[in-house]
């Protein structure tokens, strides 16, 4: 109904004016020198209507011929956008993919539409770092040495290559002249500290990393607490750098409890085990020198109150019923014990078991189970090779700073094969 009034009320609009001007047309009289044009009213604005059409006719003509070479250009730049994009977007399906032929040729159609040496060419480099094509990687990083925005690229990728290469002085070589044009480069630094530190340089090694922002990176805060470490530096002063390696917490509650401060050991144990849960520091928190059941029983009280916040943990569990059977608590011994199920039963639990059958004739000890799990041990973050202590270097692989604690809670990064485009 509105569109039959809407549709009315144009025709309207357009019939009126001709219909008034057809009753009345009028006259139009025009002496131009000496020609005298005479003609209706009707006319005049319809002549001037098709002049009025013509001349803007011709405007919109001129336009587009001056405006031609600019709409072109502005119609190929969409083009080549758009074939930018689609191949950015291509480029990071190959990447999570993996397909490094793919990353290639839509790398090297970037190259072809935009002439952008410096990411087309740190694309094809770590593509060919990702393929194991070191000889070709190198040519793409020393093509951007010769751009002032990838000089310092160049360098790192360089040096990346050189690592994966085992060519150490090449490495250092590389990571040094990049740190001369960005100083503070916090992957510079740990890959040049890390290198200092496989040559036992451990003071340069921590030096290096001294005055760096490094806050947010504990993995590079924890390299500069092992290097302190192995300096010969105060456990006090490791302490105050990073609270998530093992051996520097033993030496701490060892340090607090020789001087007499029980409450300090507390506190680091009660700061350190959620992460890192490792039992051998209740040990160290509870053993004595000389017995004394006062001791014992305020200790279990502290380590109970420092481990309680992780009491779903079955180390947690153990590390309390060592301290209940430090304290010659059976009864509390045996029920941390019975809280571990039977098929998470390691021969530490074992062990413990006997111990307490040893000291105690009144307790019910379960039966033992044929098969138990394996003890815990230490890995290698970086080669996953086991072993029985920890060592800053790994024995097997060589990395520095990379052998955990197998149940502890620090990160384990797993690196894709090509993260270095992110580095």
């Amino acid at each position: 109904m509105i569109k039959i009034f809407k549709t009315f009320f144009i025709i309207l609009f357009f019939i009126t004016p001709v219909v008034w001007l057809s009753n009345y047309p009028g006259e139009v009289k025009i002496l131009w020198r000496d020609y005298f044009i005479e003609t209706s009213f009707t006319l005049y604005i319809l002549i001037l209507v098709f002049f009025s059409f013509c001349l803007s006719f011709l405007y919109l003509l001129y336009k587009k011929i001056i405006g031609f070479p600019e709409n072109y250009k502005l119609r190929k730049n969409t083009q080549k956008l758009e074939i930018i994009g689609n191949s950015l977007n291509e480029i990071i399906k190959s990447i999570n993919s993996g397909d490094n032929k793919k990353i290639d040729l839509n790398a090297r159609i970037i190259k072809k539409q935009i002439g952008n040496n410096f990411f087309s060419t740190y694309v094809l480099s770590q593509s060919a770092i990702s393929n194991n094509d070191y000889l070709k990687a190198k040519k793409y990083m020393k093509m951007l040495l010769k751009e002032k925005e990838g000089k310092f690229i160049g360098l790192k990728g360089l040096s990346l290559i050189a690592l994966k290469e085992n060519s150490m002085k090449e490495a250092q070589y590389y990571l040094e002249e990049s740190l001369k044009i960005e100083p503070d480069n916090l992957w510079s630094l740990d890959k040049l500290s890390l290198l200092l530190a496989r040559s036992n340089e451990w003071k340069k090694a921590a030096k290096l990393l001294e005055s760096v922002k490094i806050k947010k990176n504990e993995k590079v805060i924890e390299n500069r607490a092992n290097f302190l470490m192995q300096a010969g530096a105060h456990p006090l002063e490791v302490w105050k750098v990073s609270k998530n390696i093992i051996p520097i917490v033993i030496k701490i509650i060892r340090y607090y409890i020789d001087e007499g401060k029980e409450r300090k050991a507390y506190e680091v144990l009660a700061q350190s085990w959620q992460k890192l849960q490792y039992v051998g520091m209740v040990k160290e928190f509870v053993c004595i020198k000389e017995p004394d059941i006062k001791v014992s029983l305020r200790r279990f009280k502290l380590v109970l109150k420092a481990l309680k916040p992780s009491l779903e943990s079955d180390e947690t569990k153990l590390g309390l019923a060592i301290a209940a059977f430090h304290a010659s608590l059976w009864g509390e011994t045996k029920k941390y014990l019975e809280k571990i199920k039977q098929e998470n039963w390691d021969s530490r639990i074992i062990e413990l078991w006997r111990k307490l059958e040893n000291n105690s004739d009144r307790l019910e000890i379960p039966r033992m189970p044929v098969n138990i799990k394996d003890t815990p041990q230490w890995v290698c973050k970086n080669c996953e090779k086991l072993t029985n202590s920890w060592s800053i270097k790994c024995e097997n692989c060589k990395e520095i700073g990379q052998v955990i604690w197998s149940k502890s809670d620090l990160e384990k990064i797993n690196q894709s094969h090509f993260e270095n485009l992110f580095n």
